[in-house]
């Protein structure tokens, strides 16, 4: 895919959602800067797949990982992916490590 400056992974993502996309077998989600932060500070184990996940490095590569991942835990959890999805949005990075899983 070639480039389009100011077009990154979170609007390009927003588009294959919004259109109901598959990608691998898996409902488009989307994933922009924020939740990549959340995945990188480390608080969920569940996300760990995605700790080197990087919006100017490897956001684009590593999307359908992190579909297959939001996909397992919304599965695991009986929930949509997109609730997932939300809450990471939302609370991801409000949330802290407990006090033992911390060092």
């Amino acid at each position: 895919m070639t480039p389009i400056k100011g077009i990154g992974p979170s609007t390009y993502t927003k588009f294959l959602s919004f259109l109901s996309v598959q990608v691998q077998g898996h409902a488009a989600l989307i994933l922009d800067d924020r939740i990549i932060r959340v995945a990188n500070e480390g608080i969920f184990e569940e996300l760990r797949p995605l700790k080197n996940l990087s919006h100017k490095k490897n956001a684009d590569v590593s999307y359908p990982d992190y579909l297959r991942c939001i996909h397992d835990i919304a599965s695991q959890l009986s929930v949509s992916p997109e609730q997932i999805e939300f809450f990471l949005f939302e609370f991801g990075l409000n949330l802290k490590p407990l006090p033992a899983l911390l060092g």
